[in-house]
């Protein structure tokens, strides 16, 4: 597994001969939602190979993966407010978001 992180927002451009991307999004993510759990592999139809992970804030947003579609990391990722993560190099089925005090929002495209 890859991970990168890019400080600020990312326009996320895909390439024509990728494959169709999922996206998903709450741009009020509250303590009332969390956690959520994306399911990537059921919105593609397969896992996804890539994911790009923007919290657009206030708030920090922690995120576990699951590449067996049962269990999660154990670390999780702390996103801070304002901060892309790229994820890549693995087959990911889930992804589990996590509010961590503050609202926040969050962006997530998966290919």
């Amino acid at each position: 597994m890859t991970i990168s992180r890019i400080p600020g927002p990312t326009l996320v451009r895909q390439n024509p001969e990728q494959r169709v991307g999922a996206f998903f999004q709450d741009e009020n993510f509250t303590a009332a939602d969390s956690p959520v759990t994306l399911n990537i592999n059921a919105a593609l139809g397969e896992d996804a190979t890539t994911a790009v992970l923007i919290c657009d804030g206030p708030g920090d947003i922690s995120v576990q993966i699951s590449d067996d579609g049962v269990k999660f990391n154990t670390i999780p990722l702390l996103i801070r407010s304002q901060e892309t993560i790229t994820i890549s190099s693995i087959n990911l089925k889930l992804a589990k978001l996590t509010h961590t005090g503050s609202d926040s929002g969050y962006r997530l495209l998966a290919i």
